[in-house]
């Protein structure tokens, strides 16, 4: 385990890398978004959640579409019904079972959101998706967002300090997500939960009987789930993962 001394540490060079703005600061454009680009992809990108809105890509035929599902303002993703599109969802992405967890022997119980609250989805109720990070750069081809998320919010121990940085290069983006704990032991896990709208590709990588099956997955009275959302492992066929895997 690294001293908190050494975290400290680290979590002050973070800092002094991604707190100076870009001299090139863009601001929002009027629906609220930030825009990144590069030759041939451009996207754009809300403080809220850290959430990317829109990836524009040109295709062969050289016309730029929109292949990810997002809103057209960023003022439309605040509100009570949260479809977690595009955000940063944290501090622990996916679910915790009973809310409960356990750290050197202490017990830990944090607040629940889903499954008639049995469970914590995505960080709880004011999960990081559901909140505004703070931009600190934002140049033509990059930006970068940063939370510091509080000691016992929502439960959880430790203070962590996080930054996601999204760089754009031709035809191709990248996401890079650091996160310190600076106080105590904690569960960390980040993603960013961007849903791409690729149906047509999807139906050519499966079978009907895939999709129904996917389809099926997890839903209520399902016989391989033994409680709401909260599957089993599962063998895909190996074209459908090695078709989905990422570097």
């Amino acid at each position: 385990m690294w001293s908190l001394s050494v975290i400290s540490l680290l979590a002050a060079s973070a800092a002094a890398q991604y707190s100076t703005p870009s001299n090139n600061s863009l601001g929002p454009d009027a629906n609220g978004k930030y825009t990144v680009s590069s030759d041939g992809i451009r996207a754009q990108f809300i403080p809220y959640g850290a959430s990317i809105t829109n990836l524009f890509i040109k295709g062969k035929d050289g016309v730029e579409r929109d292949i990810v599902l997002g809103f057209d303002k960023a003022s439309d993703y605040e509100g009570e019904m949260h479809p977690h599109l595009g955000g940063v969802p944290g501090r622990y992405a996916n679910r915790i079972k009973n809310s409960t967890f356990e750290i050197d022997g202490e017990t830990f119980h944090i607040l629940p959101n889903e499954n008639n609250n049995n469970n914590t989805l995505h960080g709880g109720p004011n999960g990081w998706d559901y909140r505004n990070f703070t931009i600190v750069s934002h140049t033509t081809d990059s930006i970068t967002f940063s939370i510091v998320d509080p000691d016992g919010e929502q439960g959880f121990p430790g203070e962590v300090i996080s930054y996601v940085t999204y760089t754009f290069t031709p035809m191709t983006w990248k996401i890079k997500i650091v996160a310190m704990a600076t106080t105590k032991k904690t569960p960390i896990m980040l993603t960013s939960h961007v849903r791409v709208f690729d149906i047509w590709t999807m139906a050519s990588m499966l079978t009907f009987t895939d999709l129904l099956e996917l389809g099926r997955l997890c839903q209520p009275g399902h016989p391989s789930c033994s409680e709401p959302h909260l599957p089993p492992a599962i063998l895909w066929p190996a074209r459908w993962c090695r078709q989905h895997s990422h570097s």
